[in-house]
């Protein structure tokens, strides 16, 4: 069943002579997809297996990354290996650990129009841009929370797949994941781009996009194949946890909602997603198209949209176009709640009381300044010079 899945999402022509770097962290899902993807590729498809070790859990993670090497080994297949401050910082050759030693990989880019057609839009919750570098992160523990540790699982495989020369990265995300990250983004009070959930695919680039092929296989099944493979994996104790907001929405709040509403629940979230995923493209687009008319940009800290606003476009429009801009110059959305942007409409739109201060301020030290002909949004990476504003409210 996961294997007619997958290829029903991800058939098997679009990647039988291509370089897939799958990412491996040993658990359940991860390690059900490598194994499938090893069963499934042709003789011309070259798995890549990619491991990053936190080293946040002590010995445990340590016996993550033997797992993962005596699969890789098993499978005979190539395994890069990443740590904090280890893993190759440059777009160059790197060599490949396998069973029988390194191997180099050739790092030459392949064309591929197809990634473009997936777009290169952030999901709300996924975001592959850590806050910081990633020695800076962990060896000096500024970020341990979830996001920013999955932010820095994803650029370690988009930097090991760019010098690989590979097409796809493939992660293990089902569809019980995607149920829980649309809850997590609606109690959270994201907009359509998180209600959406994670996509099949997505482009990281002109060259690379980002797989999930099991995103419509369910955790039972998952776990059933791994069975009827008497295929062992590693089982993460902070999934039990009640830190994390989606280990409460998994452990607690499904269960509950389940024991009330029957299981079918879940497909209800499931399909509401694949819907708004198909209003969110068309929404994209006409955001882009926007953005290509009025957004400009002025340096790395500095964009501006016209006042007032062109064409008057639905504010969804405006919002995507400021979201798409975010996510392409890094700027986090982690701590924006859908009150931020209702006041930050109504500041744009003159009907904020800071708007008369002209500046108002928005989460991760960004401000937006209204002048002569627009709004400036700007960044301020240094608390100590942030000047004097209005801040915007988190409810009107």
């Amino acid at each position: 069943m996961i294997e007619r899945k997958i290829l029903t999402r991800w058939p098997i022509e679009r990647w039988s002579n291509l370089t897939v770097v799958a990412g491996c962290s040993g658990g359940a899902d991860s390690t059900a997809l490598l194994v499938a993807l090893h069963r499934l590729c042709l003789p011309t498809t070259t798995i890549v297996v990619a491991h990053f070790n936190h080293k946040l859990r002590g010995a445990e993670t340590e016996a993550d990354a033997s797992f993962v090497r005596n699969l890789a080994e098993r499978l005979q297949l190539q395994l890069v290996e990443g740590q904090p401050g280890v893993f190759p910082q440059k777009t160059e050759p790197i060599a490949l650990a396998t069973g029988s030693g390194g191997t180099d990989f050739p790092s030459e880019r392949q064309s591929t129009p197809e990634a473009n057609a997936y777009g290169s839009g952030k999901e709300s919750s996924s975001s592959i841009q850590p806050k910081s570098g990633v020695e800076e992160t962990t060896t000096e523990g500024q970020l341990v929370d979830e996001a920013s540790l999955r932010g820095i699982r994803y650029q370690f495989l988009e930097r090991t797949a760019l010098q690989l020369g590979a097409r796809y990265v493939a992660v293990g995300h089902h569809a019980d994941d995607q149920v829980e990250t649309v809850l997590h983004n609606l109690f959270r009070g994201s907009g359509l781009s998180g209600l959406r959930g994670m996509s099949a695919f997505r482009g990281l680039g002109k060259d690379l996009v980002l797989v999930r092929p099991m995103i419509d296989a369910w955790r039972e099944e998952v776990i059933d194949y791994l069975k009827s493979h008497r295929q062992s994996f590693r089982s993460d104790s902070s999934n039990a946890s009640e830190s994390y907001t989606r280990n409460r929405i998994r452990n607690r709040l499904l269960p509950l909602i389940q024991e009330h509403y029957g299981r079918d629940v879940r497909s209800a979230v499931a399909n509401a997603a694949d819907l708004l995923g198909d209003v969110f493209v068309d929404v994209d687009l006409q955001s882009k198209r926007w953005s290509s008319e009025n957004l400009v940009h002025l340096n790395e800290q500095q964009f501006s949209i016209p006042y007032p606003i062109k064409a008057s476009p639905a504010w969804h429009i405006v919002q995507q176009s400021i979201v798409n801009e975010y996510h392409r110059r890094g700027w986090s959305l982690g701590g924006y709640s859908r009150a931020h942007w209702h006041a930050l409409q109504a500041f744009l739109s003159g009907k904020h009381a800071s708007t008369s201060a002209g500046m108002s301020m928005l989460p991760d030290h960004v401000t937006v300044r209204k002048t002569a002909d627009g709004f400036v949004f700007e960044r301020i990476t240094t608390r100590d010079v942030l000047p004097p504003v209005v801040r915007v409210a988190e409810s009107d």
